[in-house]
């Protein structure tokens, strides 16, 4: 009977790696959309707060900032916190900043909330590469990798898509 139990949750394991590293992968396409998707307001922000060219790519720069700063911290917290509840915390982070990046009335909370975006996902990707090694074997890492970085780049080509037909 302990065999067959230790069976039952080989195979849920199976099933569950699937859904934690779909929605870690439906995050990581957020954040690489996020990269890119600020072009789409370029016009409205820079028109809205009455900001400059350099200000404008100041404001962007905010998210690469804080997500290359947070490199080895992420992978800190992805060891320590576990990365599903790091990837977790991160993507609440960001969903906040989304929120008051969209509804900010001043540039200083736009700031904020971009800078919120930024720390948010920065913990995503390295969270995914932690459950890759955890729960994959090591005859699937390259593909699972690979669909990952697919996934990836197809939110900057969404958010580029999005941008050229300003939907």
């Amino acid at each position: 009977m302990v065999g067959n139990d230790w069976h039952l949750n080989v195979a849920r394991v199976m099933r569950l790696r699937w859904i934690i590293w779909s929605l870690l992968s439906i995050a990581f396409f957020i954040s690489i959309f996020h990269r890119v998707a600020l072009t789409v307001v370029s016009e409205q922000i820079t028109g809205e707060f009455q900001i400059s060219g350099a200000v404008f790519g100041t404001l962007v720069s905010v998210y690469f900032y804080m997500y290359t700063i947070m490199q080895i911290p992420s992978g800190i917290l992805a060891d320590s916190l576990g990365p599903k509840l790091t990837a977790g915390l991160g993507i609440a982070l960001a969903g906040i900043g989304s929120f008051v990046f969209g509804l900010a009335p001043t540039l200083g909370l736009v700031f904020f909330g971009r800078f919120l975006i930024g720390l948010g996902v920065s913990v995503v990707f390295i969270a995914i590469l932690k459950i890759q090694a955890e729960w994959f074997r090591t005859t699937e890492f390259a593909t699972v990798s690979g669909l990952t970085a697919v996934i990836g780049g197809s939110g900057s080509l969404v958010a580029m898509v999005n941008a050229y037909l300003r939907i």
